[in-house]
């Protein structure tokens, strides 16, 4: 009884550490990212690490076929870096790179940056097994819901205190970062992040996984503490009411960012925000329970009645940016026609693992050429592909769309409406879009939390959903 006992406070010790660990990377992740550099990637990789030390063993088969699934998925990537790393010299002569440059009338500093590195590959090795980290650490302290619920609350409040204090920051001084004057997007609002992409990324994140904590907090009140007598609209106001600070709180979890995501003028969160606000009312009105139904549908249409007057009252810019939407003038369409390219030059392995920037000048086309050098490929499958080979990309792309439909087919059998496994689908399917078009990959500051998202509705797969009381998580 005793060792029953100590097996489970030391569980939940472990809990404790690991997730504040876990927690603190996923929160701070926006704000380290800024400087981008190797020092930030080793903070992040070093709590990750830690909290997956410190994280209670796997408790159930799924459990564990996942955390091995991750792990060789990890090992093979790492095995075809070094791989590439080994054959790197003998795929990239010099002269080859120098006579593609002069033949494209490359500016010199284009031609600087043809030299491929092989640190690069080296570079790649510890994002990946930050990557890594944090999936597992997340799906290994998920098996405790109250955790995995804390958790969700902690990137909500950080998310929530960051976005207000950036958007007090832009309005003061909206040509700068926390971290430094910005380069590029000089009016738009980015928040901590460079590009808009991937601060509409971070913004999305925040506001449905507030979303999804919103629905299940109002549907857990009309359940048990709100009369049924009332009208709905009554009976969702008393819930409001019944615990005015959490949903004032959630409520502005929702609203701030997606103001935020206004001013950032990015095209595609807009769309990705608009796509998932109305498909959780469309599955909560065909699929949910009568309370959950009714508390998702009041809480959608509050966010697009919100929506509807900031787009009015601030967003502007995007409007105009929707309406002028046009692929080959940004260059995305010539950067995915030349990747494509040197996809097709090297199928198999791919150039090295993060050497697109230096391969990319190869297959450079002429409509590139006033856009300086190209950092990303603007599509992690494309990027991937192009870095380690099709097969690599593939089986990335395939683990990913296998991770949304299983997230999907426990959101659909559910009885009732689960806020983890929710946040956790909207996190992944939101994520196919922002990666597959966007720059949002290259960012910590969205990638982390995002997995973690994650990696925390994952490890709900194995379970029924349990009968929570008031004084439980949030």
């Amino acid at each position: 009884m005793n060792t029953e006992a100590s097996s489970v406070t030391q569980s939940s010790a472990r809990i404790v550490v690991g997730g504040v660990l876990l927690c603190a990377a996923a929160c701070t992740a926006p704000l380290l990212f800024g400087a981008a550099t190797n020092r930030s990637v080793a903070v992040l990789l070093l709590a990750s690490v830690l909290s997956l030390l410190v994280a209670p063993r796997p408790r159930s088969p799924w459990t564990q076929g996942l955390v091995v699934a991750i792990g060789a998925g990890f090992l093979i990537y790492c095995l075809i870096a070094l791989l590439q790393l080994w054959l790197l010299g003998r795929w990239f002569p010099v002269p080859l790179l120098v006579e593609a440059q002069d033949a494209l009338g490359a500016p010199d500093e284009l031609a600087r940056a043809a030299t491929l590195n092989p640190s690069r590959i080296g570079e790649a090795l510890p994002r990946s097994a930050l990557v890594t980290a944090a999936l597992l650490a997340a799906v290994l302290l998920g098996q405790s819901r109250r955790f995995a619920y804390r958790c969700l609350d902690a990137i909500v409040l950080a998310g929530l205190t960051t976005v207000i204090g950036a958007l007090i920051l832009h309005h003061v001084d909206p040509g700068s970062v926390l971290w430094q004057q910005k380069k590029a997007y000089l009016t738009d609002f980015t928040a901590t992040f460079i590009s808009r992409g991937a601060a509409g990324a971070w913004l999305c994140l925040i506001a449905t996984t507030s979303l999804a904590l919103l629905v299940r907090h109002v549907s857990r009140l009309l359940e048990d503490d709100i009369p049924d007598g009332a009208a709905a609209v009554t009976r969702m106001i008393a819930a409001a009411l019944h615990t005015p600070m959490t949903t004032l709180f959630l409520l502005a979890g929702v609203a701030v960012p997606a103001y935020g995501l206004l001013l950032t003028e990015s095209r595609l969160a807009l769309l990705v925000l608009s796509i998932q606000v109305a498909g959780l009312a469309i599955f909560l009105a065909v699929y949910g329970s009568r309370r959950s139904a009714v508390a998702g549908l009041l809480a959608a249409s509050i966010v697009i009645a919100a929506g509807v007057a900031l787009l009015w009252a601030g967003g502007g810019g995007i409007t105009e940016r929707i309406l002028d939407s046009d692929l080959t003038r940004d260059g995305r369409w010539a950067i995915w026609q030349s990747t494509l390219a040197g996809i097709f030059e090297r199928p198999v392995l791919g150039f090295g693992a993060g050497t697109l920037r230096d391969g990319f000048p190869l297959f450079r086309s002429e409509q590139l050429i006033a856009f300086g050098e190209v950092r990303s490929a603007h599509s992690l499958p494309l990027e991937l592909a192009f870095e380690s080979g099709v097969v690599v990309a593939s089986l990335v792309s395939a683990a990913w769309i296998a991770v949304c439909i299983v997230l999907a087919s426990r959101v659909l059998r559910l009885e009732k409406f689960d806020g983890l496994s929710a946040a956790a689908l909207a996190a992944a399917t939101g994520a196919v879009c922002f990666t597959g078009f966007d720059v949002a990959s290259q960012s910590f500051g969205y990638v982390l939390p995002m997995l973690v998202v994650v990696g925390l509705g994952l490890a709900q797969m194995d379970g029924r959903l349990p009968r929570e009381r008031h004084g439980g998580p949030m």
